[in-house]
């Protein structure tokens, strides 16, 4: 059995959530789950390497159609290989493309950046992730 490395427990989003990391390039992709310590997205791959663009960036956690729903976090930046699928099967966000994971690991927060970010948590989640 796998040890759980997780701190926070994982919410699920609603489907308006996104993300985005905007520096060196923009990948913005909807917001699978979140917790007070990280937030994971899905996104379509633009043919470049966006793996090797990791390291500590602001991640931009937005709600569609809303202009007050926003954060900018502090995190550490990776990526996770998508999990495989068969030519048949119909997965993620985007069935018929190749889908991403970005992982937004939260750093440093300021109490004020923690409390808007439980606040967002609170107010946009849908329950627990498995």
């Amino acid at each position: 059995m796998e040890n759980e490395r997780r701190n926070f427990l994982r919410y699920r989003m609603k489907e308006n959530v996104f993300a985005a990391v905007n520096s060196p390039e923009t990948i913005v992709g909807k917001v699978k789950d979140m917790s007070l310590g990280g937030a994971s997205f899905e996104f379509i791959g633009s043919g470049a390497d966006e793996s090797k663009q990791f390291g500590r960036y602001s991640l931009d956690v937005f709600m569609l159609g809303s202009s007050g729903a926003k954060l900018n976090i502090p995190c550490k930046i990776f990526f996770r290989e998508p999990p495989l699928r068969s030519e048949n099967s119909t997965y993620g966000l985007f069935p018929g493309f190749v889908s991403h994971i970005c992982v937004g690991e939260f750093k440093d927060l300021t109490q004020p950046q923690a409390r808007m970010l439980l606040d967002f948590i609170m107010r946009y989640s849908v329950g627990y992730a498995t």
